[in-house]
């Protein structure tokens, strides 16, 4: 099971995507993304669940370093 944390809403460039993920990575996390079928984009990262102090400590120090999050936009441009 893993550990989600830092949950938002918007649709990332890739260059954003690229610096966020690679943030998450350092510290043994991932960052994930999606698009749901109501066209909404979500994010949010993941670890390993290793109960606390290890998972508030990961959560803690990606946050810090990931910073503000730039979003394009909250959901999908009509076609």
């Amino acid at each position: 099971m893993s550990y989600l944390f830092g949950c938002g809403t918007g649709d990332l460039s890739v260059r954003e995507t690229m610096r966020v993920s690679k943030i998450a990575k350092k510290h043994d996390a991932w960052f994930i993304t999606c698009l749901e079928p109501n066209g909404q984009y979500r994010y949010w990262f993941s670890c390993r669940n290793l109960g606390d102090p290890f998972d508030s400590k990961t959560a803690s120090d990606v946050l810090k370093e990931v910073g503000q999050i730039k979003v394009k936009s909250k959901t999908r441009s009509a076609l």
